[in-house]
């Protein structure tokens, strides 16, 4: 999937449009994109990567927890997405920054597990680290009146 992605990316007009809407929508649509057809592809390539990742999700644990409100999994993707220097603002990254990410947090979950780390402790720890990273995050990539806008489309 990331060689997919990352060819789609970075070799395709559509993956440039993505990326340049990201960045500044209103830019963009001054250029000539039509952004909410783009932003609806995004939503759907979006929805269609979720499907397969809960499909090895369901394969590989023979089960799906439905119960979502109760796991962390959403705090894990977002640290995986600010460790890997991915901008909350949008606009900047890649999919080998997601790649660099998930090794950082693998490896570190993996150490804590070795290490017989409580869960509550790892919890915690995944706290700490994602409170430093949206800080850092937040200081090197500082909102503006363009990235602050919401709800574009």
């Amino acid at each position: 999937m990331f060689i997919a992605v990352g060819w789609f990316l970075k070799k395709t007009k559509i993956g440039r449009f993505i990326y340049s809407i990201g960045d500044n929508p209103n830019t963009a649509r001054t250029t000539g994109i039509s952004v909410r057809p783009i932003m609806v592809l995004q939503y759907i390539l979006a929805a269609l990567i979720a499907l397969l990742a809960g499909f090895v999700m369901a394969a590989s644990n023979n089960l799906m927890d439905t119960r979502i409100y109760n796991l962390s999994l959403i705090y894990d993707v977002i640290l995986v997405v600010v460790l890997g220097g991915i901008g909350l603002s949008g606009g900047r990254g890649g999919v080998w920054s997601v790649l660099v990410g998930t090794l950082l947090v693998g490896i570190v979950f993996n150490g804590m597990t070795i290490m017989n780390f409580p869960l509550d402790i790892q919890d915690l720890f995944k706290g700490i680290i994602l409170l430093i990273a949206i800080a850092v995050d937040s200081f090197l990539n500082p909102r503006n009146e363009e990235t602050a806008q919401q709800g574009d489309i």
